[in-house]
């Protein structure tokens, strides 16, 4: 079946594209959330009455305000944010030891490409944005001295320690699928055969039998805006995410710079237009997609090459200027490209 390479409706980097069903009883049952600040959050399930799919809703928007008060650093609760102002936690919650536990396994394994420990050089540029200047020597190395997921410990015990004052924790990188994941873990116990989340573009889905069910169809946005799709995905079960450049910038003095840093360096990237991944988890595509966009076109290739769990599409400039797009071999039969992108 093919599905029209037309911008839907979302100005996510990752849109959802429905597919036609055989009857009315086929097609899933629809709501909407919205969370940290105003991220839309669309659910769909089959396989539930209404009743329980509006119990499962309920849950959902129950569990992922806990974990927004758990890790937003835009409330001065939060856990996160005391552990950014030096506070030791009395009681730490298991979710909270378990994101920053996964979250530096990812760290170490992508080399410090994707680190929880940016905070220091988000503020940095926040401040820098502000007063339309862009950092000096001086304020990369302090902040860059406080960055490294080496810094922070988790110990046997769930707690967490950082190793020196000044470290921050910043969840950005991977809030929106663990949240997406939650969403579909919830759907899942409440009785769904197939269900989706998608939280502002990062999907997670499942279905109880991928082999036979109909794929989802996820679309990738054009990394040049506009209305055009760049491609569309097939995906069995698992989640989605893209990481680019197009949306989110900062703005100084009438030029735009990524969004997202190096944590190794504290320059944002540069060259990268997008990197979209598929793998089993929200959690892990979220940051694998932005360790990959940190890595760049060649050293992301090889490192999506010797991850069999992880399949991408990467797209940037290459040395001429020309834009290069790198499919994995094991996505290659999954991706409709728009022949005009």
């Amino acid at each position: 079946m093919r599905v029209s390479l037309r911008f839907l409706t979302s100005a996510a980097a990752i849109l959802l594209l429905s597919f036609t069903a055989a009857t009315a009883a086929d097609q899933p049952l629809k709501a909407s959330l919205s969370a940290m600040g105003g991220i839309p959050i669309n659910l769909s399930a089959w396989g539930l009455d209404q009743a329980a799919f509006d119990l499962a809703v309920t849950e959902i928007s129950a569990r992922i305000e806990e974990l927004e008060a758990m890790i937003s650093t835009y409330r001065p609760d939060s856990e996160v944010s005391r552990l950014n102002r030096g506070e030791t936690l009395e009681s730490t919650p298991a979710d909270l030891s378990f994101l920053v536990f996964v979250a530096s396994w990812i760290s170490g394994e992508t080399a410090g490409t994707f680190d929880i420990t940016v905070e220091p050089l988000v503020l940095l540029w926040r401040q820098c944005r502000q007063e339309q200047r862009l950092p000096t020597a001086e304020e990369y190395e302090a902040a860059l001295a406080n960055v490294g997921h080496q810094l922070v410990n988790v110990k046997l015990d769930g707690s967490i320690t950082f190793d020196q004052p000044g470290v921050k924790l910043d969840f950005g990188g991977i809030a929106k699928g663990y949240f997406a994941d939650e969403a579909v873990t919830l759907l899942r116990e409440a009785g769904a055969t197939r269900c989706l989340a998608e939280v502002g573009g990062d999907i997670t889905t499942w279905q109880a039998d991928p082999a036979a069910g109909e794929p989802f169809k996820v679309g990738i946005k054009h990394p040049y805006g506009g209305d055009e799709l760049y491609g569309i995905i097939s995906v069995p079960t698992g989640a989605v995410v893209t990481s680019g450049n197009y949306e989110r910038f900062y703005e100084i003095n009438g030029h735009r710079y990524c969004h997202i840093f190096d944590p190794r360096t504290g320059h944002p990237v540069e060259n990268m237009l997008s990197v979209t991944v598929t793998t089993k988890g929200g959690i892990e595509a979220d940051a694998y997609a932005t360790a990959i966009f940190v890595m760049g076109l060649e050293v992301g290739r090889s490192f999506v090459e010797r991850n069999e769990q992880i399949e991408a599409v990467l797209i940037g400039l290459g040395a001429d200027g020309k834009v290069v797009e790198y499919i994995s071999p094991g996505l290659v039969d999954r991706v409709e490209l728009n022949p005009n992108r």
